[in-house]
């Protein structure tokens, strides 16, 4: 209903990505990841989750492309996410963690 309220926005875009991540449903969190993330920047400051769009979004793309075996995207997504710096420590050990496992499942191909 959020994202219907205002289609500008993409934390509820955002919000509904995570949750299909967390229920076992990557490929619904990829579609919904990577719609948000076509969205231009929420022009206004007031009431908007910064870190959503700072990070937090692409972070839930590229674990969700991850999951779908888009391992060439993740892997894109990933290195955008090691460029930001202030990535918070937390992100960047996630984001670290996921390209050696991608190393690693693309090498036994």
């Amino acid at each position: 209903k959020a994202f219907i309220f205002d289609p500008t926005r993409a934390e509820p875009l955002h919000h509904l990505a995570g949750f299909y991540q967390k229920k076992g449903l990557p490929l619904f969190a990829y579609i919904l990841a990577k719609t948000a993330l076509q969205l231009p920047p929420h022009s206004s400051l007031a009431y908007v989750l910064r870190e959503v769009y700072d990070y937090s979004l692409l972070l839930k793309f590229a674990c969700a492309a991850h999951s779908i075996k888009k391992f060439d995207e993740a892997k894109t997504a990933y290195h955008q996410l090691l460029a930001i710096p202030n990535l918070p420590p937390d992100a960047r050990t996630v984001v670290e963690h996921n390209l050696k496992v991608i190393a690693q499942n693309t090498s036994q191909f």
